[in-house]
């Protein structure tokens, strides 16, 4: 329920003193994303949280993440993943095109990241409310995506899930 979730999010804000916005991804490939509130830094945040729900549950009591009996190996391996991801993003914050990523932490049995939160949608929410796009809607989050794109390629990284659903396009002036 919403009420569980915000709960969850405020017992991981008191690790990290980010304060309890809204849920605003149902789910992932490797976990689930909220909306939060950075108290230190005084903004809005996006707090990325690893839970690949097939190999894991979380307890009702205390929110703890457990890992379900026999995925052990896989959620390390994922989460080694997850935090590589979160640090790789991290070091490339000096380019406009890579969203900052702010910290990376361990708790309640899973791993967190905090990152730069943006007001808009997916590319592929987009078309699926929109239907057929412009060129002129297009051009610019296509051009960013290959700037993106030259950045990671630049570093040695393949992004490996290029996708309308993993293509971000802001709001006007965000």
């Amino acid at each position: 329920t919403i009420f569980a979730l915000l709960v969850l999010i405020l017992v991981i804000a008191s690790f990290v003193n980010v304060v309890a916005g809204t849920f605003f991804t149902p789910e992932g490939g490797f976990g689930i994303t909220y909306l939060a509130w950075d108290s230190q830094k005084r903004i809005r945040v996006a707090l990325k949280e690893l839970f690949p729900g097939n190999s894991v549950t979380r307890s009702q009591s205390d929110h703890t993440v457990h890992v379900n009996h026999g995925s052990e190996a896989y959620f390390q391996h994922i989460k080694g993943r997850f935090k590589e991801e979160a640090q790789t993003i991290a070091n490339l914050r000096a380019h406009p095109e890579i969203i900052m990523v702010y910290d990376l932490f361990e708790s309640l049995g899973t791993v967190y990241y905090t990152m730069e939160y943006l007001e808009g949608e997916d590319l592929g929410r987009l078309l699926k409310r929109s239907g057929r796009l412009s060129w002129q809607q297009l051009e610019k989050p296509i051009w960013e995506t290959l700037q993106t794109l030259r950045v990671l390629h630049g570093h040695g990284l393949i992004h490996r899930d290029i996708s309308p659903d993993n293509i971000f396009v802001q709001r006007q002036g965000g």
